[in-house]
């Protein structure tokens, strides 16, 4: 993750140009009472990425000596440590979390796939483009960020819970201040009170990367670019000594000035150490500076490496142990506050949507006159975020007439209500075979208080096609939905035999309209039944001398019943895909069975450590009296479908075939952030048969000796842009290639 990480943060925030300091909430001493015969210590926790984690170290040193701190100032990732620990939770609690937490997951706003609804599942398939842009109020617009915070505002937000109810910073069980910065003006802020989790979340929300963070009518992001060791905010408190846990790195003076990211993260990193120098050089005689150094073998963005880089900031404090044993007071320890979860009373929903607000209460299975359950309401929260209409989904605990008020906050999308998703897709065998698909896919939603969604496509290139659909949920729980439909698609296939390659070409035309009942049962499964009328035309030869044409239409019933528990779409390590199907082909509308089809597939992946396996079979079958009736077509050839041969080479309307894939991940996790890459091979076996000569396929029997067998071995990386395989197929002699995939998935 590290890598990608950068490379965006250098990319973007470096445009920000923060000038001068101002204070939104000015600071103050502490309420509760203090011993006045001792000292006040204040402790200084500047932002530094993953390299803040050594704060936790430094915290562990004070409590062991003894060292009472009475005031918290932090920013960004220093923040989050003062702030978890200024509200009442140990340090072996904050090493838990930070060691244990999917930072790769808190990084991003994908849900992991096993929250998203079944919709939006399958929505992630062949738009693998990452992120979208929007058109509302006569204009089109963009995210504010690339990260928008969802799962920061819930993970924060659980770990501060036992607090919720303070909202004034001072009385913590330690005084504690949050900095970030003014996204209008540049300037600095102070953040004294509200909600915590809020507060410590802006204060790490870095600019252009995670979006701003709404506080008190002002955009607020990461306080890093602006007062990153703030020292004066904790002199301002009220502290006599201060305790400076310093992280900050300088620039390297090696770093070549050849391209616009060096150069921006060069000014970020130099806007970042100037003013951390500035404050450094306020510290008196009686402070205490300790310095953990952390090698430049562990990146800022490396939260793999918590254990270590909190042993580093234990280590560090060593060298200041005489000052540090001067500040110990015997029997002194850090507060421990009496937690108690909160019993909620009531529960109110603040919609910011069109989305009806029992919807979005339905979905919240919190009872009230009960202890809140924290890890229900994440998941219930998280599930209801998975159905795709919110930008943020989050929760507060007010204290209102003496009762606990549990209030849902959801947020709508700001750069929408329409939105728009590009697709990209290229199979190229670096020969004489290269096909692409270009699409744009357009989304309305919610297009009423149900959450339906109407959503047109438009594509170019081997398939074109337009279509246009209407989603309706049919009631609050999203499980039943009816599917209106109508689309026009033109489909190419270029025929071949096994000795050469032909310029023949099969064109496939049609017009369909199509009405779809179908039922959601959970995240994982779904059931569907839908009628459709196919108006076609088959055109083979189209360009040459002679071509036979043929008109056809067909009203067909279709059965299906679908699974998908794959953890991703474009290199899945778990998970199975399942999907079954029947479709009946009616002579007319009181005559079934002209054309009958069985459809089957399934895709199973299973991993230890870094190693995947993956068993992938799908068949078809067909029965048709008259073989003139049969007007599907189905297709083998290119990359992991019989490599080694052309793309789609093989055209026939019956098929059946079987993969083994083996996936080594080289990357220390699979998130798209982090452009994983990995290596693989294949084993596959399959061919088309035909029953109609329209097509090259086989007309015999399916068995052995009519099957063929192929290979691969291939290079692939996850990239915004969507999948890239690099590999090479094997078949025989006369079919071998290589290959150039962008945008596909092979599941």
């Amino acid at each position: 993750m590290a890598n990608a990480n950068r490379f965006f943060i250098k990319l973007v925030i470096y445009l920000f140009a923060l000038t001068s300091t101002n204070s939104l909430a000015s600071t103050a001493s502490s309420a509760s009472e203090k011993d006045s015969s001792r000292p006040k210590i204040g402790l200084v926790l500047p932002g530094g990425g993953a390299h803040g984690l050594a704060h936790i170290g430094v915290l562990k040193q004070l409590e062991k000596f003894n060292i009472p701190i009475d005031y918290i100032s932090g920013t960004s990732m220093g923040a989050v440590i003062g702030g978890l620990y200024a509200s009442g939770l140990s340090t072996s609690q904050i090493e838990s979390f930070v060691t244990h937490v999917n930072w790769d997951q808190t990084f991003t706003d994908d849900n992991s796939r096993h929250f998203l609804s079944f919709r939006r599942k399958s929505d992630q398939y062949d738009y693998f483009v990452k992120g979208e842009f929007g058109y509302g109020n006569g204009r089109f617009k963009l995210p504010n960020g690339l990260v928008l915070g969802q799962q920061q505002a819930i993970l924060l937000k659980g770990m501060t819970l036992a607090t919720s109810s303070i909202k004034d910073f001072d009385q913590l069980p330690i005084p504690f201040r949050a900095v970030a910065t003014n996204v209008k003006t540049g300037e600095e802020v102070v953040l004294k009170s509200g909600d915590l989790s809020q507060a410590l979340r802006a204060s790490m929300a870095v600019p252009g990367i995670f979006a701003p963070v709404l506080i008190q009518g002002h955009y607020l992001v990461d306080g890093g670019v602006t007062n990153n060791t703030p020292i004066n905010i904790v002199r301002n408190m009220g502290a006599d000594i201060v305790i400076v846990s310093d992280i900050h790195t300088t620039n390297d003076p090696n770093m070549e000035m050849d391209s616009y990211v060096n150069i921006g993260g060069q000014i970020l990193s130099s806007m970042i150490t100037a003013n951390s120098l500035r404050q450094l050089k306020t510290l008196k005689s009686q402070d205490i500076l300790i310095r953990p150094t952390i090698p430049t073998t562990i990146s800022p963005t490396n939260f793999s490496d918590a254990k270590k880089i909190i042993e580093i900031g234990y280590h560090a404090c060593l060298s200041q142990l005489e000052p540090l044993k001067k500040l110990s007071r015997p029997g002194y320890t850090a507060p421990d506050p009496k937690k108690t979860l909160p019993i909620i009373d009531a529960i109110q929903i603040h919609n910011d949507t069109s989305v009806s607000n029992q919807l979005i209460r339905q979905a919240i299975q919190q009872k009230t006159g009960t202890l809140i359950d924290r890890t229900q309401l994440e998941t219930d929260i998280t599930k209801l975020y998975g159905l795709g209409f919110f930008e943020l989904v989050t929760y507060t605990i007010e204290h209102k007439d003496q009762k606990n008020v549990l209030i849902i906050h959801t947020q709508a999308p700001s750069w929408g209500p329409h939105f728009f998703k590009l697709k990209f897709n290229l199979a190229s065998n670096l020969d004489d075979s290269n096909i692409f698909n270009l699409g744009l896919r357009h989304t309305y939603a919610p297009a009423n208080m149900l959450g339906a969604e109407w959503r047109n496509k438009i594509e170019i290139g081997q398939t074109q096609l337009l279509k246009t659909a209407f989603y309706q949920p049919l009631s609050y729980s999203q499980k039943p939905y009816i599917e209106p439909s109508f689309q026009i698609k033109k489909r190419v296939y270029s025929l071949g035999t096994e000795s050469n390659i032909t310029s023949v070409q099969l064109e496939q035309q049609t017009i369909s309209p199509k009405l779809a009942l179908g039922y959601n049962f959970s995240q994982n499964w779904r059931a569907a039944v839908s009628y459709q009328n196919d108006q076609g035309d088959l055109i083979l030869g189209k360009y040459a001398s002679s071509q036979i044409k043929e008109h056809y239409s067909d009203n067909i019933v279709s059965v299906g019943l679908h699974h998908d528990s794959l953890d991703q779409v474009t290199f899945p390590q778990r998970g199975t895909l399942l999907n079954l199907s029947y479709h009946n082909t009616l002579e007319n509308f009181d005559q079934a069975n002209k054309v009958i089809e069985y459809k089957g597939l399934l895709s199973s992946y299973f991993s230890y450590h870094r190693h995947t396996f993956n068993l992938h079979i799908e068949a078809t079958n067909i029965e048709a009296e008259n073989q003139d009736n049969i007007h599907r077509f189905y297709s083998l050839g290119g990359f992991q479908k019989l490599s080694g041969y052309a793309e789609d080479e093989l055209i026939g309307n019956q098929l059946l075939f079987a993969k083994l894939k083996y996936l080594y991940r080289f990357s220390a996790t699979n998130n798209p952030l982090d452009f994983p890459y990995y290596i693989g091979a294949t084993l596959e076996a399959g061919n088309v048969y035909d029953k109609d000569a329209f097509t090259n396929g086989i007309s015999s029997d399916i068995s052995w000796q009519n099957t063929k067998q192929a290979g691969s071995i291939f290079f692939g990386m996850n990239t915004f842009v969507g999948p890239i395989h690099f590999a090479y197929g094997y078949h025989n002699n006369q079919r071998q290639s290589l290959y150039l995939y962008f945008g596909h998935a092979f599941n």
